[in-house]
C-alpha cells in the first residue's frame, strides 16, 4: 500500500484502526507483511503440510516451485513430480 485511503477505504475495519490508532495498525501491518509477503513461502503452508506427514524436505522444494503455493505443492508432492 503506497498511498493508504482511509476516507475511502477498501476495508472500513483496518481504515479505523489506521485512523484511529496508528501504533496497533502499524504492528498489525508488520504481522501480514512477515505472515504473508516474506517471498520465501508461507511458513503456515509448510507447517500444514508437515502435519500431514510430509517430507519437510519434498515440502520446501514444492513451495518453492509453486511460489509458495500450498495446494499445487501438496498436489505436485502427491502426483510425484517433487523427489
Amino acid at each position: 500500500m503506497s498511498a493508504p485511503e482511509p476516507d475511502d477505504p477498501q476495508d472500513a475495519v483496518v481504515a479505523k484502526q489506521y485512523k484511529e490508532n496508528q501504533s496497533d495498525y502499524n504492528a498489525q501491518a508488520k504481522f501480514w507483511t512477515e505472515t504473508y509477503a516474506t517471498g520465501e513461502g508461507s511458513s503456515g503452508a509448510l507447517k500444514a503440510m508437515l502435519e500431514m506427514g510430509l517430507d519437510e524436505a519434498q515440502c520446501r522444494k514444492a513451495l518453492d516451485k509453486h511460489n509458495g503455493n500450498q495446494e499445487h505443492a501438496i498436489n505436485a508432492i502427491f502426483n510425484g513430480e517433487i523427489e
